[in-house]
């Protein structure tokens, strides 16, 4: 059995495991890493440019992007916001 990390015992192991984890409180309903990262999935939904109608593939990429369409838009209507 291999433990794939640097201590050389199953408890060493569980104990590195944690330090890199560190002392975690969710600001999630869930109440475990893997179903916070779950949970803040589905509340996000599909991330993709074609669903967010952007040419960018991030959330803050694809908000950004529109902000700038919007200012163009204003500026061209001579709008300002």
């Amino acid at each position: 059995m291999t433990l794939n990390t640097t201590a050389s015992d199953i408890t060493g192991a569980i104990n590195e495991i944690h330090d890199s984890i560190g002392e975690v409180a969710l600001s999630t309903t869930a109440t475990t890493i893997k179903t916070a990262i779950n949970e803040l999935d589905a509340e996000l939904g599909t991330i993709t440019a074609g669903a967010m109608g952007t040419t960018a593939s991030t959330v803050s990429a694809a908000i950004a992007e529109l902000e700038t369409e919007i200012d163009t838009l204003n500026d061209s209507m001579g709008t300002e916001v």
